[in-house]
């Protein structure tokens, strides 16, 4: 995860960009973390049998570890979705004011 030496400006566009990749690297942190504690706990309630066989352990893992990168991948696919249908609003908000000769510099 990246750490940027003081907060970015929230006035400017590149500031805001910023903090927006900020927040959402701080997301997937959080939630890679939350998985990744999940499966240690439920390793230690599961276990290994006392011959100390742990390889459906690491299986387990590997299926949790892929299943977080699928997930941080919808997540910024949906998220771009999002930022493009707020885009597409504020153009047409814009647009209708325009056409009634009001100001669209809101």
């Amino acid at each position: 995860m990246i750490f940027w030496s003081k907060t970015p400006d929230l006035k400017t566009k590149e500031g805001r960009r910023k903090k927006n990749r900020q927040d959402f690297e701080r997301m997937i942190a959080h939630k890679e973390h939350m998985a990744a504690s999940d499966a240690a706990r439920d390793s230690k309630s599961s276990g290994s049998d006392m011959s100390g066989n742990t390889e459906g352990i690491n299986e387990d893992l590997t299926a949790k570890a892929g299943q977080i990168a699928q997930d941080a991948k919808s997540i910024s696919l949906e998220r771009g979705k999002h930022i493009v249908q707020m885009r597409g609003r504020i153009r047409a908000r814009r647009q209708k004011l325009r056409s009634k000769g009001k100001s669209a510099g809101f």
